[in-house]
């Protein structure tokens, strides 16, 4: 893999999740050999980031009334702010469910929810980020982190 980043402006940035025009996919020269994923456009009313910590769940939630047809959240106005938020019981123990089956006490699941209501999974973090959160949305993940890394030890 050369490159993670694409020229653009004259600088090289790094390739975010990216809404393409049709029929643009199989024209990227520019990406150069990495490996990429292209499917169909979900468009989101919400995001949502469930940090898994031992057997807690914390959902926090970013609502999309006026950005849906953003890709990626990262790219949005920073008006737009996480607060902490709620799944389904079915949805929740699902994302338990992939935590155990890779043997994972800690991760971070990345979904959406589209304007029918339905609930797309997008990735799963075993390092992901949780300090803007906490930070933001009130949540205290770094507390359950500690707490977890200390009932390890015994």
């Amino acid at each position: 893999i050369a490159t993670s980043s694409v020229p653009a402006d004259g600088v090289r940035r790094v390739l975010r999740t990216t809404h393409l025009r049709t029929g643009v996919a199989g024209d990227l020269p520019e990406v150069g050999p990495i490996p990429c994923l292209v499917q169909p456009f979900i468009e989101p009313v919400a995001d949502f980031r469930i940090t898994l910590v031992g057997l807690n769940a914390i959902v926090c939630k970013l609502s999309r009334a006026s950005s849906s047809e953003i890709a990626d959240w990262r790219t949005l106005e920073s008006a737009e702010r996480w607060e902490q938020g709620e799944l389904p019981d079915r949805v929740v123990q699902a994302c338990h469910h992939l935590a155990i089956i890779f043997g994972l006490s800690y991760c971070a699941i990345d979904m959406i929810q589209d304007r029918r209501g339905r609930f797309w999974f997008l990735e799963m973090n075993c390092s992901g980020q949780w300090g803007w959160l906490d930070h933001q949305a009130g949540t205290q993940i770094g507390q359950l982190i500690a707490k977890l890394l200390i009932s390890k030890g015994d």
